[in-house]
């Protein structure tokens, strides 16, 4: 079961993925991490960065028998072309019961910022694919 639901959580983060070989995002050799400060949106999952280093992600796959959320919260830093999160705590939760609390784990994802047709953009590169998050407006 626990299978499953992560399966489904790594299928979705890749569901709004593009290709950077789509050109318009340009990379960007090294980054202050307070380049990422504020809200960052993929579908239904979202980073927030905050000033102090810190990070909460949510995120929600909805089925029609189905449904599925996850949050997290850590602290996050870029290194070179990396982000790296550093999660304290997790929960992946779904509406016919299920619950999975998600262990303290440090994820390094290659990241691509620049700008895009929609705005500022970054990329995370999971691995499942690429996914491109758009800066939401405050």
């Amino acid at each position: 079961m626990k299978r499953t639901f992560s399966l489904l959580l790594a299928l979705a983060l890749c569901l709004p993925a593009l290709a950077q070989s789509n050109g318009w995002l340009q990379s960007v050799q090294t980054s202050p991490a307070s380049v990422l400060v504020g809200s960052w949106r993929s579908g239904n999952f979202m980073y927030t960065f905050n000033a102090d280093g810190t990070y909460v992600y949510v995120g929600a796959i909805e089925g029609p028998a189905l449904s599925t959320r996850s949050s997290e919260t850590g602290n996050y830093s870029i290194s070179g072309n990396n982000l790296i999160i550093a999660r304290k705590r997790g929960l992946i939760t779904a509406t016919n019961g299920y619950r999975q609390d998600m262990k303290a784990e440090t994820i390094t994802y290659p990241l691509v910022m620049g700008r895009s047709p929609n705005g500022p953009a970054i990329q995370l590169t999971y691995p499942t694919g690429n996914t491109i998050f758009y800066r939401v407006a405050n």
